[in-house]
């Protein structure tokens, strides 16, 4: 079973499969002479919906592994037997369910760049995962000054930037794992919101 799921996490890309634009992904352990000064670590939250169920796994080393396994046993038991099955499951099965969970997240990222591009705010265009990090810098606000500003004024929560290091600060991160519905509705809040915030700067 374990060489199974590792050679399905190899060339499944596990944990990449959430890419746009024809974007293409190479795993760095398939390049020549890699595959043994390499460390694999990834979890089955994003690609799998599998968030809340705690898995994830290591690809190293048979000497890596050793190590990592004294630290491991001290931490976490093991997770459920469930979880493991499933994740297992889900490697080796079709991942059509994967590509179809792409395609949704592809048409809410769109929707998503369409509302921010009405509103004004410049982000870069993102080709992976489900964030967008759009700029808020013209307002003149820290990015946690941002974030309560929005909450406050719309009921919509956000990430700062500076959350993800100092080169953060001026961003803020949307997510777009909801409906589209949801979207839209959340964006036209942000927008009416952004409104009262530029007239109170003029």
């Amino acid at each position: 079973m374990l060489l199974e799921v590792k050679n399905a996490i190899l060339t499944q890309n596990s944990g990449n499969n959430i890419l746009y634009d024809d974007v293409e992904y190479y795993h760095i352990a398939t390049a020549p002479g890699m595959k043994g000064r390499t460390l694999v670590i990834g979890s089955f939250s994003k690609s799998y919906a599998m968030d809340g169920w705690r898995i994830g796994y290591l690809i190293a080393p048979r000497e890596v592994i050793s190590e990592a396994l004294k630290m491991h046993q001290h931490v976490v038991t093991c997770p459920n037997t469930f979880v493991q099955v499933g994740a297992q499951v889900a490697l080796t099965a079709s991942q059509d369910c994967v590509k179809e969970m792409v395609s949704e997240f592809d048409r809410r990222r769109r929707l998503l760049m369409s509302c921010l591009d009405e509103i004004g705010l410049a982000y870069v265009r993102p080709r992976g995962a489900f964030y967008v990090f759009p700029s808020i810098r013209k307002f003149g606000l820290s990015s946690a000054q941002f974030m309560d500003f929005l909450f406050e004024e719309a009921r919509i929560a956000v990430v700062p930037g500076d959350a993800f290091g100092p080169e953060g600060e001026g961003y803020i991160r949307m997510s777009y794992c909801t409906s589209c519905e949801e979207i839209e509705k959340g964006m036209e809040r942000v927008r009416i919101a952004l409104k009262k915030l530029e007239s109170k700067r003029s």
